[in-house]
């Protein structure tokens, strides 16, 4: 039996995940961008009548770990996807530590946030801005779901992240660290242009239909929003964080 065969098709499971440290990688683009951040691999699938197609990354990938070819049809047992493109691999899920995150220039926080394309594109987004982490409360989704994981494209393994953090956690933590935070929100809110940005601000993005939590928002430093045509009712949730963390870049880097 192929090593962590048993297991892949549980790390659909947060739970499993969880209980493993263990999380999976499909596709040659995402796959490259772990052996670039040096991820930890644990194991590294092909389907044999890809191996030419991936030889070079496979080449690559079996200097860090052993490279497993098995028949097309037991590939796509263990692809989490409809069309597999021919590899994929079991990885060790990095440890964060919220302290060991840093606030500076300015971070991103995320309140509720469930769709894993939104939580793709934010973590593509925070990477392209610059963000020096991102903290991810308790309500939020789990990054290393497979489908956050491929939407990320890669910027997951660019970026430190702490996850399942606690809003008292949360507001320790930018107390000791002399940061602030702007809630991204409508209500009793000011246009961000017209606030001074400080290095160490951190971005609170809400979930895609009911936004931050009062808890969260109360306790912000700054509630803010993003002015709009009258057309529009609102922002995509990885739009609103684009524009304000480049306005943060624009202003600090």
């Amino acid at each position: 039996m192929l090593p962590y065969s048993r297991v892949i098709k549980g790390l659909d499971s947060r739970k499993v995940r969880k209980k493993e440290g263990l999380f999976l990688i499909e596709g040659p683009r995402i796959l490259e961008e772990a052996l670039a951040a040096d991820l930890v691999l644990k194991a590294v699938y092909a389907d044999q009548a890809k191996i030419e197609a991936n030889r070079a990354l496979l080449d690559a990938a079996s200097q860090k770990t052993q490279i497993f070819e098995v028949p097309s049809d037991e590939f796509l047992q263990l692809s989490d996807t409809v069309t597999p493109q021919g590899v994929l691999a079991v990885a060790q899920c990095p440890e964060y530590d919220l302290w060991d995150l840093t606030t500076e220039p300015f971070f991103l926080v995320l309140d509720g946030i469930q769709d894993p394309g939104n939580l793709g594109t934010l973590f593509r987004t925070a990477v392209a801005s610059g963000c020096g982490g991102i903290v991810l409360l308790k309500n939020t989704a789990d990054p290393y779901n497979p489908k956050v994981v491929r939407s990320t494209m890669g910027a997951m393994f660019k970026i430190p992240f702490a996850v399942d953090v606690l809003p008292d956690d949360l507001f320790r933590f930018v107390r000791e660290k002399g940061a602030f935070l702007w809630a991204a929100t409508l209500k009793d809110a000011k246009p961000y242009y017209g606030l001074t940005p400080k290095t160490g601000i951190g971005i609170v993005i809400g979930n895609e239909g009911a936004g931050i939590s009062r808890e969260i928002a109360q306790k912000c430093d700054e509630k803010v929003y993003i002015p709009i045509d009258d057309r529009a009712e609102s922002l995509n949730a990885g739009i609103a964080a684009g524009v304000l963390l480049f306005h943060l870049r624009k202003e600090l880097v």
